[in-house]
């Protein structure tokens, strides 16, 4: 709590300080985060060129996971499958009502 108190101290102090100080502020500020950003991206660039052995491997996966989505197209109904089933189903649902109501006399 007192870490929070002394932060928002230091806004309302910067907030009292003429506009030139308040930009200087900002400034830094951009500064320190863009200096955060690009570590991160430096950091990530370099694990990039480190890891060329993956990209190999990840390579030797694409196909993997191209058969497996054929093996699913295969393997799941189409639409018109299910337009097909549905059709039957209502043509049995109404023979079935038909030949339950006829009763032989």
């Amino acid at each position: 709590m007192q870490l929070n108190k002394k932060i928002s101290d230091k806004i309302e102090e910067i907030r009292q300080q003429p506009e030139h100080i308040r930009l200087r502020w900002v400034w830094g500020a951009v500064a320190v985060s863009m200096l955060f950003v690009l570590a991160i991206w430096i950091f990530s660039i370099g694990s990039l060129f480190k890891g060329e052995k993956n990209t190999s491997q990840e390579s030797s996966n694409a196909p993997d996971i191209t058969k497996q989505l054929e093996n699913l197209k295969q393997q799941a109904p189409s639409i018109k499958d299910f337009q097909d089933i549905s059709a039957t189903k209502s043509k049995e649902g109404a023979t079935s009502v038909d030949t339950e109501n006829k009763r032989p006399q």
